[in-house]
């Protein structure tokens, strides 16, 4: 189990999660990419194969959750859950070691506590559960982690940046030809035939993939979005708003249903109808899951040993998602303001309802 979890995330490539979206474009059918990716790297690798030799297979088992015949019932299930599930040490230590670097109080929680009232809940599928003493603690855990998503990883800064990279990797590969979309193709079910992909995706990080888009004759809007990003030249928020603002029940569920792709087309729509660059104008979906309890999703145990669920005694709104649509466009504040107006008009929205932001 520890050995999964020093290696569970083994898969990411440059940038983290972000490049996840530039391989999930590639590879539209591959479902948790990075972490087949993982399992592609744990099984192929011969220096790993080395030094993890018989346990290799296992290690493997406990980070795809293969239900085995014997999977519940060994405990297996368990060591799943300690890697990747609702109470796992992976949030538990990103959370304070994020808010200690960013040098923010957002995400402390008290750790200690919570380590020292997890136990398992009875039964024939061992799983992680609390004691009562340490119902709070969760819930102390739950807004931090709410906080830091909504405060740090969900800032606009962060958000527009992020954006503007995605954008520079499609253009690099989709149409300027810089990086060849062959080279990312992954294959979920068959890990030795991920040899080629791995040889090349073990050759990126973060100043590898700069240098190939900022050194490669062909490259042209790519190469000016990430000088503008390394120059902090980032796109600025035009307007911004939530569901509640639209009072019109019908065009507020027509929004809703709206995929990220659909916000692009029309980010796309705008920019064509103003004549400025695509890749000038963002319209993108914040969603923050604020991990409320779902039905059985974390159970505490009280004095009498008998298992019962948090949601019913949490004191916390059972809301599940924080919606916020944004829009990025030029630094121009008139372009801006056409970048609202347009919006406005494409989604049949008043415009008074659409908070712009100078």
């Amino acid at each position: 189990m520890r050995l999964s979890a020093l290696l569970h995330d083994i898969g990411h490539g440059p940038f983290s999660h972000l490049f996840e979206h530039t391989l999930q474009k590639v590879n539209p059918t591959v479902s948790d990419i990075h972490e087949v990716i993982s399992r592609s790297i744990i099984h192929t690798d011969c220096e790993l194969d080395t030094i993890l030799k018989d346990d290799k297979k296992q290690i493997v088992e406990i980070l795809e959750k293969k239900k085995s015949k014997d999977w519940f019932t060994s405990g297996k299930s368990l060591l799943s859950d300690i890697v990747s599930g609702t109470l796992d040490a992976d949030k538990f230590d990103y959370l304070r070691r994020d808010s200690y670097h960013i040098g923010v109080a957002y995400g402390q929680f008290d750790l200690e506590r919570i380590l020292h009232t997890i136990t398992t809940a009875p039964g024939k599928r061992p799983q992680l559960c609390m004691t009562e003493k340490g119902v709070d603690a969760i819930e102390n855990y739950r807004i931090a982690r709410y906080l830091m998503h909504a405060q740090v990883y969900e800032h606009h800064a962060r958000l527009v940046a992020d954006q503007m990279f995605l954008r520079a990797l499609d253009i690099a590969i989709h149409q300027e030809n810089i990086i060849e979309p062959d080279l990312l193709k992954v294959n979920e079910k068959n890990y030795d035939s991920n040899k080629e992909f791995l040889d090349y995706y073990n050759t990126l990080d973060d100043n590898s993939i700069y240098n190939i888009i900022m050194n490669d004759q062909k490259s042209k809007i790519s190469r000016e979005i990430l000088s503008n990003i390394k120059k902090r030249n980032l796109l600025k928020r035009a307007c911004q708003f939530i569901p509640n603002d639209i009072s019109d029940p019908t065009i507020k569920q027509e929004i809703l249903r709206m995929e990220q792709s659909d916000l692009d087309k029309i980010a796309n729509e705008v920019s064509e109808s103003l004549r400025i660059p695509d890749h000038e104008v963002i319209f993108y979906l914040s969603n923050i899951n604020i991990k409320l309890y779902k039905d059985g999703d974390i159970l505490f145990l009280d004095k009498n040993q008998q298992p019962h669920d948090v949601k019913e005694s949490s004191p916390i709104s059972a809301a599940k998602f924080v919606l916020r649509y944004y829009v990025f466009g030029p630094r121009d504040p008139h372009i801006r303001r056409k970048v609202v107006e347009k919006i406005a008009e494409r989604l049949e929205i008043p415009s008074e309802k659409i908070t712009t932001v100078n």
